[in-house]
């Protein structure tokens, strides 16, 4: 039954998505295109218990305050969000936490192998950072864990690509150099 009384099936909130495709939300937390379609990345819910019936409701509570800033593509990760808030604690900022958590950037390095050693193992590596984030710097990897660390930031000379200069600027892990380089490019 839900808060208004009413015991048949009925919608309970109308919204739209940023790029304008409406959104219905049904009295047991079901929420689907305005023409009863399932949305993309957004399972149609038909919970059987009131325990999960209830964890639907707040989720489909959670997802409708915040659908109408997200577009249509957008609506999976949200919900999935809204999903995992509804059974955490059940609050927007949790919401807008978990989808912050989950869209952070990852890097993905390219490596350039410049020598091996005889079982083909990498002993000299680097990576030429992306230009637009981080012009004229490359990672270069000291495979032998280097005097001051693993991994040193370079900067490329603009008049000779192939040469280097240090910066100074070592890491012991990817996970350093990856939290250094992330804080770096705003």
């Amino acid at each position: 039954m839900c808060t208004c009384g009413n015991t048949e099936p009925h919608i309970i909130a109308r919204r739209s998505t940023l790029d304008g495709i409406g959104i219905v939300c049904w009295d047991n937390g079901a929420i689907v295109g305005r023409f009863g379609t399932a949305l993309p990345g957004v399972p149609v819910v038909r919970p059987r218990t009131d325990a999960a019936r209830a964890a639907s409701v707040v989720a489909a509570h959670l997802f409708m305050g915040e659908v109408e800033i997200y577009d249509l593509s957008e609506t999976g990760a949200l919900y999935e969000a809204c999903r995992w808030a509804a059974l955490h604690g059940g609050q927007p900022g949790d919401v807008r936490r978990r989808l912050t958590k989950t869209s952070a950037p990852t890097l993905t390095p390219v490596w350039t192998v410049l020598s091996t050693d005889r079982d083909g193992t990498p002993t000299e590596r680097y990576w030429r950072l992306p230009r637009l984030r981080w012009p004229g710097l490359a990672v270069w990897d000291h495979v032998n864990h280097g005097r001051s660390g693993r991994y040193e930031i370079v900067a490329i000379d603009r008049r000779d690509s192939d040469t280097c200069m240090s910066t100074g600027i070592f890491f012991r892990t990817q996970a350093e150099l990856f939290s250094h380089l992330l804080s770096e490019s705003n």
